[in-house]
């Protein structure tokens, strides 16, 4: 059964089962979700006092295991010819050492024009440079996208007394999106910025959703899909890929 938790990191996700063992035993698997298994004889209250406990412990894990999965899913090559997809449509990469002039304001060392994104990289020749140039990119244009996406996204939730919340991007290995109802925040998968933006809003709906029921009952649910018509076509799209960057 998959819960939600309301702790000091943040809401934690996990999936519990009662199993034959006689300690509350925590699991995190390869994907970045969290496994729980406890005794029979042992409350649920039991298992969310030992989990908040343990948050700190859970967090830092998963941060870990992002950081491999950040270095396994780097393209091998930033070059190019390089086809990127930027919101769900696709470009053609670009090194150059100087971006050309055109009436589109460059995100870093990137700038996304007519099927190209140029890259803008000091030292061409060097892989490592133009990586760190991509991954700049990356976090500039993605920090643009999320905000604009948060404009669309917050006043949906300010008649029902949610603030606008802080969006930040991260890069995360077992979700799309994570939000700190305590601190107003939400942090969204970087990987995001390469779907389409339905993907983007819908994921922004859902944690939004979650200031409101920390749970995924039939009111969560309901709320999602009231204010995100389109949320069916988005969870099915969101199915294709794996949260990695």
């Amino acid at each position: 059964m998959e819960r939600s938790l309301e702790t000091e990191s943040g809401i934690l996700r996990y999936r519990c089962e009662r199993k034959r063992v006689k300690n509350i035993n925590v699991r995190i698997d390869r994907e970045g979700q969290v496994l729980v298994s406890y005794p029979a004889g042992c409350p649920l209250s039991a298992v969310e006092a030992f989990l908040r406990q343990k948050s700190r412990w859970i967090a830092r894990a998963q941060e870990r295991m992002a950081r491999r999965a950040v270095q396994a899913q780097q393209p091998r090559h930033v070059q190019t010819g390089e086809r990127v997809e930027l919101l769900g449509k696709p470009y053609t990469l670009r090194i150059c050492q100087a971006l050309p002039p055109v009436a589109s304001e460059p995100d870093g060392p990137g700038l996304a024009w007519e099927g190209i994104l140029f890259l803008k990289v000091e030292d061409p020749e060097r892989e490592e440079s133009r990586k760190a140039a991509f991954a700049r990119f990356v976090d500039c244009c993605s920090a643009r996208v999320f905000a604009d996406a948060n404009d669309q996204v917050a006043p949906l939730f300010a008649p029902l007394g949610v603030p606008r919340a802080e969006v930040r991007g991260r890069r995360m290995t077992a979700r799309w999106g994570t939000c700190h109802t305590q601190k107003g925040q939400i942090t969204l998968n970087k990987f995001l910025l390469h779907l389409p933006r339905q993907c983007l809003c819908g994921v922004l709906v859902h944690e939004y959703a979650h200031f409101l029921y920390p749970d995924h009952g039939e009111r969560f649910w309901a709320l999602v899909r009231h204010l995100d018509p389109q949320n069916p076509q988005t969870e099915a799209l969101l199915r294709g890929y794996s949260p990695h960057f």
